[in-house]
């Protein structure tokens, strides 16, 4: 599934409002790059990946970066089983 150009524009101009973008390329060059990168992706993913990097990245993201956050959320949560049998979370 592919996100749409406008909305990948939308999301690293808002990166681009804490840091700068790492290139002097322009926004729309690497709104296809990044396009292109994350084009395996559900829009949803995307877009709450991004939100969650926007909290703990310190520099501007990288494709990869949206990927390595996207492919944590999809692991399955591991559960802790006690003692007793029963697991908690």
């Amino acid at each position: 599934m592919s996100i749409p150009i406008k909305r990948v524009e939308a999301i690293l101009s808002r990166f681009a409002i804490i840091f700068p973008i790492p290139t002097k390329a322009r926004l729309q060059d690497v709104a296809d790059i990044w396009n292109h990168a994350l084009s395996n992706f559900d829009e949803k993913d995307i877009v709450f990946a991004c939100g969650r990097l926007i909290q703990t990245i310190t520099r501007f993201p990288f494709p990869a970066d949206v990927i390595k956050e996207i492919e944590a959320m999809k692991k399955p949560t591991q559960t802790l089983e006690g003692k007793d049998g029963r697991t908690s979370q």
